[in-house]
């Protein structure tokens, strides 16, 4: 009998261990300047550009654009602001979204809004992504992830992924502040 209680602890030790192996894990993150009215004033002014670099999945890349920015439009509390990897060309926001899918190299926060030139790899057993919210060349927020054993683009597991690097980049708090009553000010006793 304790041979068979021990069989079946181990069996659910197991599958706890494959069900954390397929999370999601995004690390902490970075920021700076950064205020939440910067999304009420993107949502005026139509799509946040969206770049995404990478795919490591065998669909067209349209099919990993599409999925990223369907799954990013709409994760913000409170916020509509939708995503597009192409705006028009008078589109005069000083802000958008950069994304590495599986980079080949470490990147910083400002990096990620300063270049171009980001080297990506193929499939990988753990998809990383990182992602930074810029202005001008610098990071306002950055973070990134990953999650193990995604199929494709609308694979739920990256769709969760990509949904909680967009959280992560947008607070709705004001991090800036340690008073975290959002954004309304106090007088001082």
């Amino acid at each position: 009998m304790f041979r068979l209680v021990s069989l079946a602890g181990l069996a659910l030790i197991g599958g706890a261990l494959v069900a954390c192996a397929d999370s999601v894990s995004v690390h902490p993150t970075y920021v700076g300047s950064y205020h939440p009215s910067m999304l009420t004033y993107q949502a005026r002014q139509g799509a946040m550009k969206t770049e995404i670099f990478g795919n490591p999945f065998s669909a067209p890349k349209a099919t990993l654009d599409n999925a990223v920015t369907g799954t990013m439009s709409g994760s913000i509390f409170g916020r509509p602001v939708r995503f597009a990897t192409a705006v028009p060309p008078e589109s005069r926001s000083p802000y958008r979204v950069v994304m590495v899918v599986n980079p080949t190299k470490n990147l910083t926060s400002d990096e990620l809004c300063q270049t171009s030139d980001h080297p990506t790899g193929g499939p990988r057993p753990t998809l990383r992504m990182e992602a930074a919210f810029c202005a001008d060349g610098q990071a306002l927020t950055a973070t990134g992830g990953t999650v193990a054993g995604v199929q494709g683009a609308d694979d739920p597991k990256f769709r969760t992924l990509v949904r909680q690097i967009a959280l992560a980049l947008f607070p709705v708090d004001d991090p800036n502040r340690d008073n975290g009553d959002r954004d309304i000010d106090f007088p001082a006793d």
